[in-house]
């Protein structure tokens, strides 16, 4: 009677030492790539939002570029938290602080991709100016309106104001 006795107490020792065997692999393997896919996507909409951001508001500058005088366009412009929008010479710079371990979710093969930095030009035909010469993401992602206005002079300036 005994050893059965000592059977089943070897059994469970087995099965707990096998059940902490893989929880150490969860915790060791499994959850840190799960955590370096999620900022991966994190980082991948982002980008995207951002991209799509700085088309936008170089389409609305060389739309007003062509049309007439007193053209003005107004949309929204998303600038999420890790990133900036900026104006340089003839174009639209948007840089994005990489969340993940890599670099690859820079959605532009020619991107400046400095350290952990994206950083992506999107050329203008018009010449414009900004009113704000950066545009942060501290409001985490908040919407923020740009104004696209062509005056009577024939001058672009673009504005940026978080409604």
């Amino acid at each position: 009677m005994e050893f059965d006795t000592m059977k089943k107490g070897q059994v469970t020792i087995e099965f707990l030492l096998l059940m902490v065997l893989v929880l150490v692999y969860i915790g060791v393997i499994i959850q840190p790539s799960a955590a370096d896919a999620t900022n991966a996507t994190k980082d991948t909409v982002n980008i995207a939002k951002l991209k799509l951001s700085a088309e936008k508001l170089a389409n609305a500058i060389d739309y007003a570029g062509i049309s007439g005088n007193g053209t003005r366009q107004t949309l929204q412009i998303v600038v999420p938290q890790n990133g900036t929008m900026s104006c340089v010479t003839k174009g639209i710079q948007f840089t994005y602080e990489v969340l993940g371990t890599g670099i690859d979710q820079c959605v532009d093969a020619a991107a400046d991709r400095e350290g952990k930095n994206c950083n992506v030009t999107i050329p203008t035909n018009s010449n414009f100016t900004c009113l704000h010469d950066t545009i942060s993401g501290i409001n985490k992602g908040m919407v923020q309106k740009a104004t696209v206005q062509k005056n009577d002079f024939g001058a672009i300036t673009v504005a940026i104001t978080t409604p």
